[in-house]
């Protein structure tokens, strides 16, 4: 009987690192990345995509790389090709750079005039008047 027991003691032959089992890192920016142009829209009310609309390059099922497509080997070569990234750094300052870049406003996007969007922002008496009145609810299982 051990005088120090230790939960883990029997766990070295599980890790990853002995197994040889140990995955690409994946880098991300630390904050997610805002949308900088407007949504545009590609397909129709019955989800057909619109003529004219250029199907993009990439698979779209994504880019899995299965166990039997990977090389013998993984060096550090192959596995910054497999993580999408050469330059580490030059990621992480591009994250910051769209981090430090302003917010867009929507007046300065919008086509209506200042004093239309604060006659919008106005509540209006009769609508709340008709939210503080509730209309009768009819259900006809429990109307009696």
């Amino acid at each position: 009987m051990a005088k120090h027991f230790y939960s883990y003691q029997f766990d070295m032959p599980y890790r990853a690192t002995y197994l040889r089992n140990w995955e690409v890192p994946k880098y991300y920016c630390p904050k997610p990345r805002r949308r900088i142009r407007g949504t545009t829209i590609i397909s129709n009310s019955r989800r057909q995509l619109l003529p004219g609309v250029p199907r993009p390059p990439c698979n779209p099922f994504g880019d899995f790389t299965g166990t039997w497509q990977m090389p013998k080997q993984i060096t550090r070569k192959v596995a910054n090709k497999l993580n999408g990234l050469t330059d580490k750094a030059a990621f992480m300052k591009n994250c910051r750079r769209i981090a430090a870049a302003p917010l867009r406003r929507p007046e300065r996007y919008s086509k209506k005039a200042p004093a239309e969007l604060v006659a919008e922002n106005k509540p209006d008496e009769k609508k709340t008047d008709e939210l503080e009145t509730p209309k009768k609810a009819i259900c006809p299982i429990h109307d009696f």
